[in-house]
């Protein structure tokens, strides 16, 4: 690592930035990964193309990725990566549902343990510490109904 007051390069290999994005996000799917590394590539291209031959095309700055560096245009990857979230939110949302009506009481009552099982079986990657955020969001802010589908 750099020491204080060392400045950093802002680079990385395009491997192990492929590499990194795995490890940080490993619940995304091969495609989603190869779509942040293509929006990666189009966005050097775009953003830096002095740095591309300079540096050459394997060498990734992270800075402008991350829109840490002032260019004309914000980064894609960063609207990517949110555009992604925001569909795996999406689509959590509609399986815990779909879950929730499943194991709702026939009056659409739903106990805290019935709908940390439906989180489990739905999310099984999900830390103990955010289910239990889950459970207290959803239990605090109101009664949960769910309807049942007959």
């Amino acid at each position: 690592g750099a020491s204080p007051g060392e400045a950093l390069s802002g680079t990385l290999k395009r491997r192990a930035l492929a590499d990194l994005l795995g490890r940080l996000f490993p619940a995304k799917s091969e495609p989603e990964l190869l779509k942040l590394t293509s929006t990666v590539t189009r966005d050097m291209a775009r953003l830096a193309p002095g740095h591309q031959q300079k540096k050459g095309a394997d060498e990734v700055d992270y800075r402008i990725l991350l829109g840490l560096v002032e260019r004309e245009a914000p980064p894609e990857f960063l609207q990517v990566l949110k555009d992604q979230h925001l569909t795996s939110v999406d689509e959590l949302y509609v399986d815990l549902c779909e879950a929730f009506a499943i194991v709702a009481s026939p009056s659409g009552v739903l106990s805290a343990r019935a709908a940390l099982e439906c989180l489990r079986a739905v999310d099984p990657g999900q830390p103990e510490a955010a289910a239990d955020a889950f459970l207290l969001h959803l239990f605090s802010s109101a009664p949960v109904v769910a309807a049942n589908s007959s």
